[in-house]
């Protein structure tokens, strides 16, 4: 009858009766500092921000059933969620909605990306390489997680939920092969991979089910594709991945911006790797030892990426994960959820659980208890994501005499604690030391979330892919049922952190993840015990103890991280000073490169803006932003000139995307200085103008904020003539259009007279068949004048003997006049647009200049070489210039008769 009426209650919570919901979706930037802070993940204090590559994000759902039944879910962009971080979300809420959202139905999970600033835990294992507590990254990541949910909170419509999956493979692999193939063979007989490749959508529609809101997907892979080189926040390869899926559906809009909200969130990843190539030797190339991940004469053993560095291994990691989600959504395949909405939430001191464990190998049931934490010693050796130090391994079962006496000097682990540990040697004993305050947690979080036939549970840790089965498989037997069929969703890194969980077979190997696993070899066998208990209250509808509160350790944080005191620039410049201007001129797929005087972002993190904004010119006049530093092609890197003067710098990239439209471009700067007597102040410099054009070279040439008109070819008499002082001027008899008219290779040589239209086209009528020539019969064809420029290219190693003159006329534009100049001698120049704009080398003449390159000079005293590039600016003004009139001061003319037909027509239009 027990059973009959645990059936019953087990149908009426899945299937409910509730069959509407209300959904709300959320997003907010909660980029933390960005420079000088170390990351969370690899544990490795040199890997201090320099910048900011992709911004962080916490995307948040909310759903409510007609019963006013309402939970929360949260994926943030950060290595993981510490319990102070939650109780200071909850803290803000509770200001604004009261009792509305709790510990028990507000869920928030992190990514576990590796690149993003510590110092958020109040533990100090976990914030020991941020040198302790940082605020700064705590304030963001509390205000950030925040403004999500209140943006959910508003955004609350009548909805539909639906849930599918999809296979994803070739994104993941096992990265503790050895350590998985320890668990029971009739265990690993059941699954196919020794990875979960399987990827959980849920899909949120409007009441109509016409118009996706958005969809959070679960898959098991770590976020370190970026690996510890990385010194850039970057929310890594699912950041990536969210970034793709919000831009598919909020079309025209930016990184961060757009009502549809597309999350990648953390499952069972704790033994699960995005770098599929596998780990080698680095200097050898040989695999590493499948135990210990130890090389030969002290060689590094590290796993890498599909891509040629780390960042096109993120992005294509991070692609394939979006295509399976994509996939879902296009399809619009799944289930819908219907029925209620639930929740439960419990605090368990895991070192006083007991359990009973049926042991597989000698087939007894034992009682077990949890364990004071400790990490052990091949914790130190690291992971092949991410090697450790000294010369720790994976895999070591026993102690050394050298390294228990440094453990000692922290906390002395007791015989209870070393007996309850294990097969692992305690390398810190953790829980044990309390100086200067705890430094990991013993009380921590379980939780499940119900919507329909659908159970989420927020795991507090890493588990790994074997424990995630596990705890499923633990859900089925309990819901066990023909006409119910739940779906379990692992939660990772959910509430607080503990490290890792992994199952007590694996635990005997002692690979990395069994040495983090801090409670002991039964961690697992305690969660999957208390799971069941907060499973079957739910089903009962039982109201459980909240358990013990994690203690407050506010009071005892230390902080030994220096504060930004003042900033400053050097003496003639400013903040926002220009030191390095773009070129005039980009074809996509070009990398543009700029620089600026600086002061340190740590002054204002920019929250849902911006450091830099890439802005192109309208037809009516508005500059409209088109890329920011939360986009994937953007990055801006920091770094200090001088720590006693508070000067700093910082360099812009922008690698522009193919289809990025033609036309006038330029970058902004924002940022705040510290004052030395105290306040922050906001400044703003704007680049120079440019242009971007589609696969062609351009033909402008630019000076500060104006557009100048192209030169044109060589001077000759009739071939130009003067309209009038204030209009461009065209060809005399052409007939062609001015500037900006559309003209076609066909109509070109209509509208020309025989013999001008085989003067702008000569050397080029054979351009297909000369590339079948060789490269010296090529070079036989160039004029002296482009001779001379071929040689000067060639001694500064800016292009190579092979290329072609096909390359040396798209690479570089005609009537450009060359001329080295040292640093000291353009210094000015460089530094100073308004000195360039009166410049006057001849009379009649006007000229701009534009640096193409730079070496050092090594009896220069510490000066740079520049080869400069010279244009006339006024060549078709009023005046008829001879050729015999330019100045002759080493500066040679490079005539434009090479060009294709494709740059011809667009000298015309223009």
């Amino acid at each position: 009858m027990e059973r009959i009426s645990l059936i019953f209650a087990l149908i009426v919570i899945l299937c409910g009766s509730s069959d509407e919901y209300k959904v709300g979706l959320g997003r907010s930037d909660v980029t933390g500092p960005s420079v000088e802070i170390a990351f969370m993940g690899y544990a490795q204090i040199k890997q201090r921000g320099q910048g900011i590559h992709t911004r962080q994000y916490a995307r948040t759902f909310i759903v409510e059933d007609n019963l006013e039944n309402r939970i929360v879910f949260v994926s943030v962009d950060a290595g993981m969620i510490s319990h102070v971080v939650k109780r200071n979300v909850i803290g803000e809420l509770e200001k604004k909605y009261g009792n509305l959202y709790t510990f028990d139905n507000v869920m928030i999970s992190g990514t576990h990306t590796h690149s993003g600033p510590a110092g958020f835990h109040m533990y100090v294992l976990y914030d020991l390489t941020s040198l302790g507590f940082v605020s700064e990254t705590f304030i963001a990541l509390v205000h950030g997680i925040t403004q999500s949910i209140i943006t959910a909170h508003n955004s609350m419509v009548e909805g539909r939920i639906f849930i599918s999956e999809t296979e994803i493979n070739n994104a993941n692999i096992n990265r503790s092969p050895w350590a998985y193939e320890n668990n029971p063979e009739e265990e690993k007989a059941q699954y196919k991979d020794n990875t979960d490749k399987t990827l959980i959508q849920l899909r949120f529609m409007d009441k109509n089910n016409e118009k996706v809101l958005g969809a959070f997907n679960w898959f098991p892979v770590h976020a370190t594709s970026m690996n510890s080189s990385n010194k850039l926040i970057s929310s890594d390869n699912v950041g990536y991945a969210s970034i793709l899926l919000e831009q598919e559906y909020n079309i025209n809009k930016l990184v961060g911006k757009g009502n549809f909200v597309g999350a990648f969130c953390s499952a069972n990843l704790g033994d699960v790797s995005p770098n599929i190539k596998g780990a080698k030797c680095q200097k050898t190339g040989l695999p590493c030892d499948k135990l210990t991940s130890a090389c030969p004469h002290k060689d590094i053993c590290v796993a890498s990426g599909p891509g040629r560095d780390i960042s096109e291994s993120t992005k294509i990691i991070g692609t394939r994960i979006y295509k399976g989600a994509s996939f879902l959504l296009a399809t619009r395949i799944g289930r819908e959820l219907i029925g209620s909405v639930s929740f439960i939430h419990q605090f368990i001191d895991m070192p006083q659980q007991f359990v009973t464990y049926f042991n597989p190998k000698l087939r007894i049931h034992q009682n077990f208890t949890g364990c004071l934490p400790a990490m052990g010693y091949s914790f130190a050796a690291g992971t092949t994501d991410g090697p450790g130090a000294f010369d720790f391994t994976q895999g070591t079962t026993s102690d050394n005499p050298f390294w228990n006496a440094v453990r000692d000097f922290i906390a002395e682990p007791s015989e209870y604690d070393i007996t309850c540990h294990g097969s692992k040697p305690i390398l810190i004993a953790t829980g044990r030391a309390s100086f200067p305050y705890s430094w990991q947690p013993t009380i921590v979080p379980t939780q499940i979330f119900q919507i329909g036939d659908a159970l989420m549970f927020g795991v507090p840790g890493e588990f790994t892919t074997m424990a995630g089965r596990r705890l499923k498989a633990q859900v089925q037997k309990i819901t066990k049922n023909k006409d119910i069929g739940t779906q379990a969703i692992v939660c990772g890194l959910s509430n607080m952190y503990t490290s890792y969980i992994t199952t007590p077979e694996e635990y005997e190997i002692q690979r990395y993840e069994a040495a983090s696993t801090i409670f002991g070899p039964h961690t697992l066998s305690i969660y999957i015990e208390q799971f069941s208990k907060l499973l079957s209250a739910m089903i009962s509808k039982s109201v459980l103890k909240p358990g013990p509160m994690p203690p407050d350790q506010d009071e005892k944080q230390i902080s030994l991280m220096t504060k930004v005191y003042y900033d400053g620039y050097p003496y003639g410049s400013g903040f926002g000073y220009v030191i390095m201007q773009p070129k005039q001129s980009y074809n996509t797929g070009e990398l543009l490169k700029t620089s600026f005087v600086a002061a340190n972002p740590r002054n204002n993190l920019m929250s849902n803006k911006s450091f830099f904004y890439v802005e192109r010119l309208n037809p009516d006049g508005n500059w409209k932003v088109v890329a920011t530093d939360a986009d994937w092609e953007t990055k801006f890197m920091w770094q200090r000139v001088s720590m006693i003067l508070g000067q700093s710098e910082i360099e812009f990239h922008w690698e522009i995307p193919k289809g990025t439209k033609s036309g006038e471009y330029r970058v902004r700067h924002n940022g705040f200085y510290r004052y030395i007597l105290g306040g922050t102040y906001p400044y703003q410099e704007f680049e120079m103008n440019l242009t971007v054009e589609k696969d062609i070279i351009n033909l402008y040439t630019f000076e500060a904020n104006k557009k100048i008109e192209f030169v044109g070819a060589k001077k000759r008499k009739g071939y130009f003539k003067k309209i009038n002082n204030d209009r461009e001027t065209t060809p005399a008899d052409s007939g062609i259009k001015s500037s900006h008219s559309e003209v076609s290779p066909e109509s070109l040589s209509s509208k020309m007279s025989s013999c001008k239209y085989n003067e702008i086209t000569r050397k080029s009528d054979n351009r297909k068949s000369s590339r079948l020539q060789t490269i010296e019969e090529e070079q036989s064809k160039l004029s002296h004048e482009e001779k001379y420029l071929l040689k000067v290219l060639k001694d500064k190693k800016l292009i190579t003997s092979k290329q072609s003159t096909e390359d040396l006329t798209r690479i570089w534009l005609p009537n450009v006049l060359l001329r080295k100049l040292t640093q000291c001698e353009i210094s000015r120049l460089i530094n100073d647009w308004s000195f360039v704009n009166k410049l006057h080398l001849i009379d009649k003449i006007k000229f701009r200049y534009e640096v193409i390159a730079s070496r050092n000079l090594k009896a220069g005293g510490g000066c740079l070489e520049y080869l400069v590039k010279w244009f006339p600016e006024n060549i078709l003004d009023d005046e008829w210039i001879d050729e015999n009139n330019l100045p002759h001061h080493g500066i040679k003319i490079i005539s434009i008769q090479n060009l294709s037909w494709k740059q011809k027509q667009f000298f015309f239009d223009h």
